[in-house]
């Protein structure tokens, strides 16, 4: 079996969390600021969520959820082979 490894825009997104670690942000803004679509970001923290390396919080807004990486996303090197699934 091949080894795998995160996409190109769930690495940009999971360096763009571990960076801004305890801060908020908004998917359109992680969008706005790595330069991706509101929507591929949507997309891939969805990726980042199931992999346990991302969770969506509630803001102050009903409408809105803020994108944090959880301790396994910020512990995990971008470049490194994924762990196996189960």
């Amino acid at each position: 079996m091949a080894a795998k490894y995160l996409s190109d825009n769930a690495k940009a997104v999971l360096t763009y969390l571990q960076q801004h670690d305890g801060e908020d942000f908004a998917h359109t803004q992680i969008a706005e600021d790595i330069d991706l679509s509101p929507r591929s970001v949507t997309g891939t923290v969805t990726g980042l969520v199931k992999r346990g390396f991302a969770q969506r919080v509630e803001s102050d807004d009903p409408k809105v959820k803020y994108i944090k990486a959880t301790p396994e996303g910020l512990a995990f090197d971008v470049n490194a082979e994924l762990p196996a699934s189960e």
